[in-house]
């Protein structure tokens, strides 16, 4: 399970992108084959953050 948190102030630049690659790099090098995160569904920036991401 992940959390990926980002500073409202922040959004929007690439930055959890960045972090996202770099958790899925980590994850796939320790063999983790599945990433879940568990998001509110009131959080829709987060809910099309994590859909972006696939």
């Amino acid at each position: 399970m992940i959390g990926t948190h980002v500073h409202p102030g922040a959004g929007r630049s690439g930055v959890g992108r960045r972090l996202f690659e770099r958790t899925r790099l980590a994850a796939q090098a320790a063999g983790i084959r599945h990433i879940d995160a568990s998001i509110g569904s009131d959080n829709a920036p987060a809910l099309a953050y994590y859909s972006d991401m696939g």
